[in-house]
């Protein structure tokens, strides 16, 4: 797991409190955490078993399962048609095909250029290597199976 040291951007120094506070001047803020993106290449997602890199293999598109996750995250939040939904970490955009395909405004970020790249043809159009930014605005977002990737942040006095 990776560790970063986050410092308040205003009062030089001073370390952002647990909940990006900072303990003396009060500034919220983001945080910004660099991470070895090249690990997420075609050994990750297409030989990730056997290379020891993830549990992935041959990771393709599967409608069959795909298409009724993406129904049942529609449900449960209640997404209604023509708000748009950013899929945080869509690796080769099948989430984003699903909701599209369901009738959803739906795009995708993520920082694999391997995913980016060889991403399904479908969503070439909808789907960007990077990260939101300030500014970015989603009705929704959604961030399947990338909460794992995060790493720690630690925040120090």
């Amino acid at each position: 797991m990776q560790t970063a040291k986050v410092n308040c951007s205003k009062c030089e120094g001073h370390s952002v409190g647990k909940i990006l506070w900072c303990d003396k001047c009060n500034n919220r803020g983001y945080v910004t955490v660099k991470v070895d993106t090249s690990v997420y290449d075609a050994d990750y997602f297409l030989r990730g078993k056997e290379t020891g890199k993830s549990l992935y293999t041959n990771y393709r598109w599967m409608p069959d399962l795909t298409i009724p996750m993406c129904e049942a995250i529609i449900n449960h939040c209640g997404i209604v048609k023509g708000a748009e939904v950013l899929d945080f970490g869509c690796a080769r955009g099948y989430t984003v095909k699903a909701m599209r395909a369901l009738g959803y405004d739906c795009y995708g970020v993520d920082c694999s250029a391997w995913a980016v790249d060889n991403c399904d043809p479908d969503v070439k159009d909808y789907i960007e290597r990077g990260m939101m930014v300030p500014g970015d605005s989603y009705e929704w977002i959604i961030a399947k199976d990338v909460l794992e990737h995060v790493p720690d942040v630690a925040f120090t006095v």
